[in-house]
């Protein structure tokens, strides 16, 4: 698993390499739109820095083909457009968050850090756990082939108890990975989005081990990732 820089400047992309090494996991540079786009193909990324300014391209452009593919590797867009129309334009085609030019490299290398935490270094997209299987593109899980609608936020929670294969996870764990650095949960907000997972998925399905944090107990047919 690595790290994919998508940067053409040379001094940027040196020095962005080379701090990158603090976080152990081998960085793959790269300048140009078409060097990128196969190395996403590959997969075994934990996320991708992404430039929107390319030679040969429009990292925005770039982005969009990924998710159309259902390349779902985190994505961090590095940029000097600074506008609120890009940054939403960007996040609203898949961006897992924004940096605008110059930035410090401290707090780039922070929310690499939070992207790869959030995503357990894992990209992948459907869960199964028992009879219940998760689909967090379309934030839908299906139980014995009923079909329950879930909401993003919803379908983060759940993804993060399937990935703890039933073990607890703790509350500051699920506000770290769920609502990420930028953002703070009101109050109950966690309690909030468990009351709304247990009335769809039924009340036995999460259970509350106190001062520990939540479980997802299996039923069914076993555990799979």
């Amino acid at each position: 698993m690595a790290i994919l820089l998508v940067e053409d400047d040379l001094d940027l992309g040196r020095a962005l390499q080379q701090s990158l090494q603090v976080t152990h996991w081998p960085t793959v540079w790269v300048r140009h739109a078409q060097q990128a786009r196969g190395h996403a193909a590959q997969g075994n990324l934990h996320c991708i820095l992404l430039d929107l300014t390319l030679p040969d391209g429009d990292g925005q452009l770039l982005l969009t083909e990924w998710r159309s593919a259902r390349i779902h590797t985190p994505v961090l867009v590095m940029t000097a457009r600074d506008a609120l129309a890009d940054r939403l334009k960007a996040l609203r085609s898949g961006a897992d968050d924004y940096v605008i030019k110059p930035f410090a490299t401290e707090e780039l290398i922070a929310r690499v850090q939070a992207l790869i935490r959030r995503s357990g270094g894992h990209t992948q997209q459907r869960w199964q756990v028992g009879d219940l299987c998760l689909d967090e593109v379309t934030a839908q899980v299906s139980i014995g082939g009923q079909t329950i609608a879930l909401t993003q936020r919803e379908a983060a929670i759940l993804r993060e108890l399937a990935l703890a294969r039933g073990r607890a996870v703790s509350r500051e764990t699920l506000m770290d990975r769920v609502w990420g650095p930028c953002e703070t949960p009101s109050d109950g907000a966690i309690e909030y989005q468990i009351h709304g997972l247990r009335q769809k998925l039924g009340s036995q399905r999460i259970c509350t081990l106190r001062g520990v944090g939540y479980a997802l107990v299996c039923q069914g047919q076993g555990t799979h990732p």
